[in-house]
């Protein structure tokens, strides 16, 4: 591929001095790594970038911090995306987003908020390393990155126990389906539709109360057709359960 940047370069752009030929073939290899669009076989990172230190100081504290129970499976593309990743930030040493400073980070902390409190601490603990002054020149890049890349690599249930939903309309089997793939865009929150209520249920959709309501499980009775506003109570009303369930585990941790 260097070769091909290099050929481009001489035959379109008739860049002849063999110095500029050679700084901006590197710099434009550079960006097409940095930017993901060279697949593994061609990066060949391990030879063109000194990352190591800082990809395995981040996968230990890592796994540190998520107690070791991470999968190797999950680990290994973790640390192929952070070789970019780090490779990017100390070759083009400060980077610098449009968006960085107008950007809001709370949906993610509400949601992610281990991976949200983990990526603060390391940016904290890195950036105090003098290893890797590269943290401290990217940190608002690095940490928003670090969190977006933790999201992606890693299913929901690394996060948060599922929270399990039991839907029941009297309009049918058809309905309940459309219901339940509509639930099921809440993702993020980790979404369980179960087959039966008493399977550990924490919310009833329904359109009538069952006459062995339960205590410790919440209910959304939907009469007719769920609209916007019935979908944002639906949301609201999973983010209280996990709400309750962080709270829970923090008084836990206290006592």
């Amino acid at each position: 591929i260097y070769e091909k940047i290099q050929g481009f370069l001489m035959e379109q752009v008739h860049l002849i001095n063999q110095n500029h030929l050679i700084s901006e073939s590197k710099f434009i290899l550079a960006f097409l790594i940095s930017e993901n669009m060279l697949s593994l076989n061609q990066k060949r990172l391990e030879p063109l970038i000194k990352n190591e230190q800082l990809t395995d100081f981040f996968l230990e504290e890592f796994s540190t911090f998520f107690e070791n129970k991470v999968e190797k499976n999950y680990l290994n593309h973790l640390k192929s995306e952070l070789m970019i990743l780090h490779f990017k930030v100390l070759y083009f040493e400060k980077i610098g987003g449009i968006f960085e400073d107008a950007m809001s980070s709370n949906f993610i902390k509400e949601n992610y908020l281990d991976a949200f409190l983990f990526c603060q601490q390391f940016i904290k603990t890195g950036g105090g390393n003098k290893k890797f002054k590269s943290i401290n020149k990217n940190s608002d890049f690095l940490f928003r990155h670090y969190l977006f890349l933790i999201i992606e690599v890693f299913p929901p249930d690394f996060f948060m126990k599922s929270i399990k939903i039991y839907i029941d309309f009297s309009l049918g089997k058809h309905y309940n389906s459309m219901v339940s793939a509509n639930v099921k865009t809440f993702s993020f929150l980790n979404i369980e539709v179960i087959d039966e209520m008493n399977q550990g249920a924490d919310l009833v959709l329904s359109d009538y109360y069952f006459a062995d309501k339960r205590k410790n499980c919440d209910y959304l009775v939907w009469n007719v057709l769920p609209t916007p506003a019935d979908w944002a109570n639906l949301g609201a009303h999973l983010t209280k359960i996990k709400r309750n369930r962080e709270a829970e585990v923090k008084l836990d941790e206290t006592t």
